[in-house]
């Protein structure tokens, strides 16, 4: 005659699969959370898979300004540079291989862009940093990332003709910016057709302006 069999143990794993599930998820959460944003930032949830829209060589990784448009007036140009070669007392390029950089011997205005179509609600995100070589900020030096009436004069200052202003240097501002990521909701333009304009000017000597990872994240409903 056999022995009694006892009943078999069954343990939770399906509640240590959720603890697990959880921890993960909570852990993405740290990893994702969004960075610091100049000027103070409306509410942007962050994206653990972003989903690009519609922007060409946002990184510059083809080494050129591929996709973008520039104008410069007076010394200098804009110009794509490589880790290998970057300029004396500029930062590295902040991500890959490759930056955009306003060089120049003397002063001018240089304007970078490029139109996009917003065909959903995005976040725009890219990295800026700087180095004057010396004065102040002014009109007449300072630096402006600003959301443009496409049909709009390449310069304008035009009140009618900004949608809306992302980054401004101001009088007080230090000489240099470190590399600095800087985040903007373009929700309220969903549908447009708007031009994203880096514009510089400077009247005191050189002053050097890097972009890099201009890219439009999809915003998760």
């Amino acid at each position: 005659m056999h022995p009694p069999r006892h009943p078999r143990k069954v343990f939770p794993f399906c509640v240590v699969v959720s603890q697990l599930a959880l921890f993960a998820c909570q852990a993405n959460d740290i990893q994702t959370k969004p960075t610091a944003t100049l000027p103070p930032p409306s509410p942007i949830p962050p994206s653990s898979t972003p989903v690009l829209g519609p922007l060409i060589n946002g990184d510059f990784e083809t080494g050129d300004l591929t996709g973008w448009l520039t104008q410069a007036s007076g010394n200098g140009r804009w110009l794509v540079y490589h880790a290998d070669s970057t300029p004396p007392n500029i930062p590295a390029p902040p991500q890959g291989g490759h930056a955009a950089l306003t060089v120049m011997t003397s002063h001018g205005s240089h304007t970078l862009w490029q139109d996009v179509a917003l065909d959903a609600r995005y976040i725009l995100r890219f990295i800026l940093f700087y180095v004057k070589d010396e004065g102040s900020f002014n009109d007449r030096n300072q630096l402006r990332v600003e959301l443009m009436d496409p049909d709009s004069p390449t310069t304008s200052k035009e009140p009618a003709d900004v949608l809306a202003t992302i980054y401004r240097t101001g009088q007080r501002d230090p000489l240099t910016l470190a590399p600095t990521s800087i985040s903007f909701d373009l929700s309220s333009w969903k549908g447009r057709l708007v031009r994203i304009r880096f514009y510089e000017v400077d009247t005191l000597g050189p002053f050097r302006v890097g972009v890099d990872d201009v890219r439009l994240e999809l915003l998760q409903p």
